[in-house]
């Protein structure tokens, strides 16, 4: 990995850390270098088989592809991993030899971007494409019975809608909006509340019927 240097005869191969601080931001492409060796970390030479690799982060990219030649001993891919995480890893398979696997790493959620409101029925998921604001969630809202509350949570995320919890004072206002005129949120004295370590709860108790969404 960015970071790392190549310690041939070493206890486990490389010296260094990876991406030199151990983190990397969600969204960045970064460099994996794969090489064929011996149980002492040896490069082996010319050795041509097909290495393929594989991350933790479901939803990373791969924009060099996943598999490929070594050329020789030899080979690397970029990655991208956009879901944040405290245990990111990428592991290199080949036919016939041990499995290769990466320091475990950090993926750091990027710079805030938006606001996410889940709803009863729903969940924040991390990752998950597309990134123009319409991805994030899984799961249908529940229905809502006029007049009973319920509760709406909004985060700050970035980009990828992973939350962004480094915002730990109260200094970033959400506002929500309800299509219910007539609807009720607590505190019953606003629709604004503040984002501590980056996520509220509003509660909202609708008063009008409607067979849409919204």
């Amino acid at each position: 990995l960015p970071g790392e240097t190549v310690s041939e005869g070493s206890l486990s191969g490389k010296t260094g850390t990876a991406f030199y601080t151990g983190s990397i931001m969600a969204g960045s492409t970064f460099t994996i270098t794969v090489r064929a060796t011996d149980n002492q970390w040896n490069l082996v030479a010319n050795i041509s088989s097909n290495v393929t690799i594989s991350g933790t982060d479901s939803y990373a990219t791969y924009p060099l592809g996943t598999a490929g030649p070594l050329t020789p001993s030899v080979r690397s891919f970029d990655a991208v991993f956009y879901t944040s995480s405290t245990a990111g890893q990428i592991t290199a398979t080949l036919t016939g030899i041990q499995s290769g696997l990466s320091n475990i790493f950090n993926v750091a959620a990027s710079t805030p971007q938006r606001l996410m409101t889940v709803m009863p029925g729903e969940q924040l998921v991390p990752g998950l494409q597309p990134y123009d604001g319409t991805g994030g969630k899984s799961g249908t809202p529940n229905t809502q019975v006029a007049g009973i509350s319920t509760q709406a949570v909004v985060y700050l995320t970035d980009r990828f809608y992973n939350p962004v919890a480094t915002n730990t004072i109260p200094s970033t206002l959400a506002t929500i909006r309800v299509s219910d005129v007539y609807a009720a949120t607590a505190p019953s004295t606003s629709r604004n509340m503040f984002l501590a370590g980056g996520a509220t709860t509003f509660t909202v108790t609708f008063k009008s019927g409607n067979n849409a969404p919204g």
